[in-house]
């Protein structure tokens, strides 16, 4: 749990706006692996899928309700 750094990786539809590496919150231990579909990594131990996009489908493993004024809904 905690405050981590989020890198993107290329254009996401949903990175708009916000800064490049934002310190975004994690509530747990799971974690999507990389993937074709990754759009943003975190490192925590290794890394990992921190959002993906896949067409119209957005997923965030981070929780924007806790991380304050940042979220994906640019």
């Amino acid at each position: 749990m905690g405050w981590n750094e989020v890198e993107p990786l290329g254009r996401c539809r949903c990175w708009n706006g916000l800064p490049a590496n934002p310190y975004l919150y994690f509530a747990h231990s799971y974690y999507v692996p990389v993937s074709s579909v990754t759009a943003a990594t975190c490192t925590y131990s290794v890394p990992y899928t921190a959002v993906l996009e896949a067409g119209n489908v957005f997923g965030v493993q981070f929780h924007p309700e806790k991380s304050g004024p940042l979220d994906c809904a640019s």
